[in-house]
């Protein structure tokens, strides 16, 4: 359907940077916002999280890891040891929670809209000799998704977009001194001093003995939980056999055109530019300019200083427009009529009427073909539903999939050793092959019992399905001599790192009410005292600092010794020097960017809150324990 709608055309100063501070940091808060608190229970063994009304399957959601590490080359476990799958579990929760969101306010994006998106992006694909279906199915085949699955994101993400546009689009200018305050917050250079106390180098911790580490054992046995498994057959009914039996005469379809002529009426349509502006002001000001004799796309660029506001002219029935806008629209039969400022939840809108488009029937040659394919549709529905029937209770009495293969056509897929994650620690396995319904699969594959299958299913796609259980591999746990070293490893770097943690603190509790010089304290303890010079925010972090060390030395005041966190410890250190550059030479192609930035904070701030806001009204829970058993540490690596 999409691909036909797009062949058709259808479709103080510290003062100043602590606040700047903050908000770059909100400006990234969208898309890099710690998902720690959503972590919680009542989820579904299946699924990774739970949004509101929405659920994301732990199969769905490794395929999007996977196809996103793929473009990066990193491994999922090594993702997740950097705190990456978090991110990404972030950033779908959050679309699905802006998703429901804009469906709450009435937001959506129409097919023949998304078909245009599509075409879009496919155009500059396009090889010789490929027409646009060849070019998608390129394109579908190298980003890893189905062509259902890629239209939902689409349409998805274009109403996302209309409503982030909506909540972002209030901060109209930033002053010059503003810009500048930003160039020196984010061009702060800071020299430091330091020493180190690596967690490796504390020895004062005792070795533990087998009853030590048989408790720790106990304590975290689920750590070395193997997870029940199971071996499973899907058999897929063939439909190419039942689909060629299928006649449909010529009779039949011209009854279905006569019985159902309002289906192929179209309605009367309105053919409308419009503006979407934040104020009532602005949109007056636009309204009154075209009234005027200027075109509106020229009016919103003369008033706003930007053509984002402007939406050319797209067809719509009265239906698909807001009863304040609908009425008015419909209810003039004059072209070129000027309508507004009227006040939605998007905004002010401003419209302009081009054509007036008459309700319209379309012909019987032009959809005889389209109600050929749907009664063939329909009829094929009808015989998938019986012999779904027939084979359910060929089970029920005892067949075996085998036996039903005998009087249905099946093609059967064996898989081995799936979790109830659906994921079997390889790259790729066999239920790839299903999409989304794998998520599907493998929960139906937890509902059987050995030997036996569960009903018969219509997948996403169509197909029809049998899953049936061949064997079941009992969840259990690898011996503690098994792993007893791990243990004994993890048991000595936990009791290192939090003796050195103790040690490290203490140290600078007394180096604080003793007066201690850091010269001092590095002499005391034996330390090289070591320094690095010209740190600034946003530069590649050199080891051994972490970013959180940057951001608590950015925080620091000058010559007062404070203790952060390095790679593998803590160091206690202290801010020697802080630089500023000068604004004077600021150039101002430069003064005009940062502007531009601090306005696009502004508004990602804006929309931030929004979200937080909104969020707050949907139940968002996240399963910790299936992510911690698909990506975690494997015991071969502790």
């Amino acid at each position: 359907m999409v691909m036909q709608a797009m062949h058709s055309g259808k479709g103080s100063k510290v003062i100043k940077l602590f606040f700047f501070a903050l908000l770059v940091l909100a400006a990234g808060g969208l898309v890099l916002t710690d998902v720690g608190g959503f972590f919680s229970g009542g989820v579904s063994n299946t699924d990774v999280a739970k949004i509101g009304n929405k659920t994301i399957p732990a199969s769905t959601f490794d395929r999007s890891v996977r196809r996103t590490l793929a473009r990066a080359n990193i491994p999922p476990q090594q993702a997740y040891q950097m705190g990456y799958i978090n991110r990404i579990l972030a950033t779908d929760i959050r679309r699905n929670a802006f998703g429901q969101i804009a469906a709450d306010y009435g937001i959506s994006i129409g097919r023949d809209v998304v078909a245009k998106q599509i075409s879009a992006m496919i155009s500059p694909q396009i090889m010789p000799g490929q027409d646009k279906q060849q070019a998608f199915e390129m394109l579908l085949q190298q980003q890893g998704f189905t062509e259902p699955e890629f239209v939902r994101i689409v349409a998805s993400e274009g109403a996302i977009n209309l409503l982030a546009h909506a909540a972002q689009n209030k901060y109209l200018g930033a002053s010059d001194q503003l810009a500048l305050d930003l160039y020196q917050f984010q061009n702060e250079s800071r020299d430091i001093e330091f020493i180190t106390f690596l967690n490796s180098d504390y020895e004062k911790i005792e070795q533990p003995g087998d009853e030590q580490l048989l408790k720790m054992y106990e304590a975290t046995r689920e750590r070395f939980a193997i997870p029940e498994k199971r071996d499973i057959t899907v058999a897929i009914i063939e439909d190419k056999a039942l689909k060629s039996s299928i006649e449909v005469t010529e009779e039949q379809i011209r009854g279905i055109y006569d019985d159902e002529i309002e289906s192929f009426t179209l309605p009367e349509q309105r053919e409308l530019e419009q503006a979407i502006l934040t104020t009532e002001s602005e949109a007056q000001k636009i309204a009154d300019a075209v009234k005027a004799g200027t075109s509106l796309k020229k009016a919103v660029n003369t008033v706003t200083g930007k053509e984002e506001a402007y939406l050319p002219a797209q067809n719509f029935q009265k239906d698909g427009l807001i009863e304040e806008i609908a009425e008015q629209v419909f209810s003039t039969k004059e072209t070129g009529e000027v309508f507004g400022p009227v006040e939605s939840p998007l905004g002010w809108h401003v419209l302009v009427l081009q054509d007036i488009k008459a309700p319209y029937t379309k012909p019987y040659d032009s959809v005889k073909d389209i109600i050929k394919k749907e009664i063939l549709q329909n009829e094929f529905a009808d015989q998938k539903y019986q012999i779904a029937g027939e084979i359910d209770d060929m089970l029920a009495g005892g067949a075996s999939l085998e036996e039903v293969k005998e009087t249905f056509p099946l093609t059967m897929t064996p898989v081995k050793g799936i979790d109830r994650s659906g994921a079997m620690g390889a790259t790729t396995h066999p239920l790839d092959q299903f999409g989304e319904d794998a998520a599907l699969i493998t929960q139906l594959s937890f509902e059987s019992f050995e030997g036996e299958s569960a009903p018969v299913t219509e997948l996403d796609d169509g197909r029809t399905a049998i899953v049936h259980v061949d064997t079941v591999i009992e969840k259990s746990y690898k011996p503690f001599e098994e792993v007893k070293e791990d243990i004994r490893k993890r048991w000595v770097s936990d009791h290192k790192q939090a003796g050195n943690t103790d040690f490290v603190k203490e140290l600078l509790m007394s180096a604080r009410a003793e007066g201690a010089s850091l010269d001092n304290l590095a002499e005391k303890q034996d330390k090289d005292l070591l320094t690095a010079k010209a740190l600034k925010r946003n530069e590649e972090i050199k080891s051994p600092m972490t970013q959180v060390s940057i951001d608590q030395l950015f925080t620091a005041d000058l010559n007062d010794l404070i203790l952060f966190e390095i790679e593998n410890g803590y160091a206690i250190g202290q801010v020697t020097a802080s630089r500023f550059p000068d604004i004077a030479q600021v150039k101002d192609n430069i003064v005009d960017l940062l502007k531009q930035a601090a306005i696009q904070d502004a508004g990602n701030e804006s929309l931030t809150m929004f979200y937080e806001q909104k969020a707050k009204n949907i139940d968002i829970q996240v399963n910790e324990h299936v992510i911690t058993r698909m990506y975690g540490p494997s015991d071969d690596n502790m």
